[in-house]
């Protein structure tokens, strides 16, 4: 395979992960803006923040969630969009394994009300990793930044 070809290759790989990842942090974040007081006792539930920042939060992850989704998708601030989702997936997942090693198996809250264990969540959030790396990668690497929707277009 030509350089060329790989650049192409990663462009591509670069842009469905971002393209994949926006979408499910849209989709979830999405979910949880009309339910704000069931996010918050869901939050409460991990019995890692204060109660009285539970509700601060149920408010403020779900936009920060659609917006930075959007903002992958669309390629707007892709450093800021990854690093904040990134960020995001990787304190999911100390929520859950704290969760999980003190043998608490509560509702995640990920996705609304959707009943996933801790475990099942855990897992889920781990299959996020690469999708990140991919993401921070087309931001911040010249040979897989280059891409754009209006590229991809012929424009």
């Amino acid at each position: 395979m030509s350089d060329a070809s790989k650049r192409v290759w990663l462009k591509w790989l670069a842009l469905a992960c971002r393209v994949i990842l926006g979408a499910v942090f849209i989709y979830a974040g999405s979910l949880k803006i009309g339910q704000p007081g069931q996010f918050a006792a869901d939050i409460t539930n991990y019995n890692l923040l204060p109660e009285s920042m539970s509700l601060t939060a149920a408010y403020l992850v779900p936009w920060l969630a659609v917006v930075c989704g959007l903002a992958l998708i669309l390629g707007w601030a892709k450093k800021g969009a990854s690093i904040l989702i990134s960020g995001l997936t990787a304190a999911f997942i100390a929520a859950l394994v704290v969760n999980l090693v003190r043998g608490v198996d509560i509702d995640c809250g990920c996705f609304g009300d959707s009943g996933t264990s801790i475990t099942e969540a855990l897992i889920r959030d781990m299959a996020l990793i690469p999708l990140c790396l991919g993401a921070l990668y087309a931001a911040f690497s010249s040979k897989a930044s280059v891409i754009s929707n209006r590229k991809l277009n012929g424009q």
